[in-house]
């Protein structure tokens, strides 16, 4: 053992080193922070590309289960968002594989139960992982949900000093303030709402205006918007037209039936005058 790092849940992290000589590497080490922790720890872990990797695992000489992962060097992801001025959707691009990762463990009954900004890191790759499954349980709908939650305030998080827009609000809102009954009921639901983020698909409940639907739309049809404030100018644009189009038609129509109620009350009135006037000329005696 070489440093201790913390204690992040029921375990102490320690700095190591494994292995002698030329084979020796540093390492990190989970130990159980106390008895009652040995005996809560979930040894198993997922096996996922943005899960650390779990190198070996044993009983010390105490009895005590203990785990031996890749040392992870990198940059906490909220250090990364914000260092990198990343735009809304690479900020979405990052969960992404977070909730893979989850989603993964899920399938494997394992739930994270400790998943925050702490334990997301970004490699010198561009790789996120998800550190820290010490307080790992046994899948059950309330260690799931509470996953669920905790990828929602993960979000929440690193949306911070954007302007997430109204899809994502709705999304946040949905999964942590919204009553229970209109949460979403699992993972996927979640995620999937992101992909229509990502892909410029209205997010159902957002409650978005008819020029945010047609940016979207826009950015779906790979429409030539050169930037933000360009693109909105141009469907406002495109919007300013078809509105004054309607419109133009809506007067036209108008006139159309103005000036067709006008013919019809002219002929109206001179059929009533012909027929006033035969009423009033002299009969004619055939004799």
């Amino acid at each position: 053992l070489l440093q201790e790092l913390g204690t992040p849940g029921p375990e102490t992290l320690w700095l190591a080193e494994r292995g002698e000589g030329p084979a020796k590497v540093t390492v990190a080490l989970m130990l159980p922070a106390d008895d009652a922790a040995a005996e809560r720890q979930l040894v198993s872990m997922p096996e996922h590309p943005n899960v650390e990797r779990l190198q070996y695992a044993g009983i010390d000489d105490r009895g005590r289960p203990f785990r031996v992962m890749r040392r992870v060097e990198g940059v906490p992801l909220l250090d990364h968002a914000r260092r990198r001025r990343l735009s809304v959707t690479q900020r979405v691009q990052l969960l992404l594989p977070i909730c893979q990762a989850v989603a993964h463990a899920h399938t494997e009954l394992l739930a994270h139960g400790d998943i925050r900004p702490g334990n997301v890191r970004v490699d010198d790759e561009g790789r996120i992982v998800l550190l820290d499954w010490g307080q790992g349980r046994l899948l059950v709908p309330v260690t799931a949900l509470a996953d669920l939650r905790a990828l929602a305030h993960l979000l929440e998080q690193v949306l911070e000093g954007s302007s997430p827009g109204p899809d994502l609000k709705a999304i946040v809102q949905r999964a942590l303030h919204a009553p229970p009954a209109d949460r979403y009921p699992n993972l996927l639901a979640f995620v999937e709402d992101l992909q229509r983020v990502l892909e410029h698909r209205p997010v159902p409940g957002a409650h978005a205006n008819a020029l945010h639907r047609a940016t979207l739309f826009a950015r779906r049809r790979r429409l030539p918007l050169a930037g933000g404030a360009v693109g909105a100018l141009l469907v406002a644009t495109v919007l300013t037209l078809a509105v004054n189009h309607f419109r133009q038609s809506q007067q036209q129509a108008e006139r159309s039936n103005v000036a067709r109620a006008f013919v019809m009350q002219a002929l109206g009135e001179t059929e009533a005058a012909d027929g006033a006037a035969s009423a009033a000329a002299p009969a004619v005696d055939p004799a």
